[in-house]
């Protein structure tokens, strides 16, 4: 899983070449630590346990370094699994969802008024008329 991996901090996050490898054994530290699988994304508490254990036994730069990775293999792992997780994947079916979303939440809007403001009308204009 990471070998797809290796050229995404250089592209995505503009590290360079040399702190790749880095980068890789970061990632591939946490997820021994942890005993997790790489297919699967960390939540940011086990994040944080790892770099409070790393933090330990490294420098502060490294600490950032790895969290800097972490980070960036978390947002690797979010767009390889959006494919297959049902989200939309071009800008046109965006807005499609969007505009289904829209319309829904506009007809729930005004069956709920169409259904609230006849019984309205009848209680104030019936008010207004026995007083006038």
């Amino acid at each position: 899983m990471l070998r797809p991996y290796e050229a995404f901090p250089k592209k995505k996050g503009n590290v360079r070449s040399q702190y790749i490898p880095f980068y890789l054994k970061w990632v591939s530290d946490c997820y021994t630590f942890l005993n997790e699988p790489l297919s699967n994304r960390l939540t940011s508490e086990q994040s944080k346990q790892f770099l409070s254990h790393m933090a330990k036994r490294h420098e502060d730069w490294q600490v950032k370094q790895a969290d800097t990775a972490l980070r960036l293999y978390d947002y690797f792992l979010s767009e390889a699994i959006s494919p297959t997780t049902g989200k939309p994947s071009s800008n046109q079916e965006i807005w499609r969802l969007l505009e289904e979303k829209m319309r829904d939440a506009l007809r729930l809007r005004h069956r709920s008024l169409s259904d609230l403001y006849p019984c309205c009308l009848e209680k104030y204009s019936g008010g207004s008329e026995s007083s006038g």
